[in-house]
């Protein structure tokens, strides 16, 4: 349970990818309704793309999260 710290790790770092991979796509969707409009500098769209690309590498990187998932998975077997 997460209470015991032992699911932790690999529960925050599913929900941490989930969270990031979510807020690029739909990012990158929104810009692609739009058009051209999310490139210029004054966008709010452009700042969107930037904090959600951001949230893939700060607090650790995806790949880094998906290799602690996995680490958690082997050690259990």
């Amino acid at each position: 349970t997460i209470d015991n710290g032992k699911n932790a790790i690999k529960i925050a770092s599913m929900e941490k990818i989930k969270a990031s991979e979510a807020a690029c796509h739909l990012t990158v969707e929104a810009m692609h309704m739009f058009g051209n409009i999310g490139f210029m500098a004054s966008s709010e769209f452009l700042s969107l793309l930037q904090r959600a690309t951001d949230s893939r590498i700060k607090g650790g990187t995806n790949r880094l999260q998906q290799t602690q998932i996995y680490e958690y998975m082997l050690a259990k077997k």
